[in-house]
């Protein structure tokens, strides 16, 4: 019986891993001043338990919380040095795009980055994450999920 938890808690420690963050370089990115973001929808997430009582109903508490992936993705791209604009014509200007995927718990994103004046892919990324805030809300772990994304800039940019 002992062998039995031992291996089901090795099958949950593993199933619940982070997979690695995948970045494709196609071009310096460093050359590029401006980024324009795509529009996203903004995520309303309820969090907390609600817990039924009999004769009662439900007790418990629940919370909202909401996130724009593109602020997310703004804030991390202005630790580069990126300005972000709203303008779509200009030079040095990268169009980033944004996609998801998988459940509330364990995202999965995606971003790309292309070059506004000829549509050329300049960065792409997908990360996912997992259940690394699982004290946390899936807001969290959609902002972790955008962080190890974008991380992969960090290579161009060591000082």
């Amino acid at each position: 019986m002992r062998q039995f938890w031992f291996l089901l808690t090795i099958l949950f420690v593993t199933g619940c891993a982070i997979k690695e963050p995948k970045w494709n370089y196609v071009e310096n990115v460093r050359k590029y001043q401006f980024v324009f973001i795509a529009p996203t929808s903004t995520k309303n997430v309820k969090s907390g338990s609600m817990i039924p009582v009999y004769g009662f109903g439900y007790v418990g508490s629940s919370q909202g919380q909401s996130l724009d992936p593109r602020q997310a993705i703004a804030n991390e791209l202005m630790k580069y040095g990126f300005i972000i604009t709203d303008d779509k014509d200009g030079e040095n200007t990268l169009y980033v795009s944004y996609g998801e995927g998988g459940d509330g718990y364990s995202p999965e994103v995606s971003i790309q980055m292309t070059d506004l004046a000829n549509k050329k892919l300049v960065y792409s990324c997908s990360a996912s994450g997992g259940y690394a805030m699982s004290m946390g809300t899936s807001t969290d772990n959609f902002k972790y999920a955008i962080s190890q994304c974008l991380l992969g800039l960090k290579a161009y940019f060591k000082e």
